[in-house]
């Protein structure tokens, strides 16, 4: 009997390694995601500035063209 209880707490305290364990990745998963998310909104947000930049200075540069 007293093999079975040994056996028994052995598995438990084994469960709540792995349950730790899982926790842990768990958070660190979700900690990189969103660190992820925030570097491409970023880089988004870049894009689009360099793309705006860019459009308008096509337009002048037709606006000049035409107005010649």
């Amino acid at each position: 009997m007293k093999n079975r209880g040994q056996i028994s707490m052995e598995f438990a305290i084994l469960m709540a390694i792995v349950v730790a364990a899982v926790a842990i990745v768990g958070f660190y998963y979700l900690k990189m995601t969103k660190r992820g998310a925030i570097i491409s909104k970023g880089n988004v947000e870049h894009t689009e500035s360099v793309v705006g930049t860019k459009a308008l200075s096509e337009i002048k540069t037709v606006r000049k063209v035409v107005h010649q």
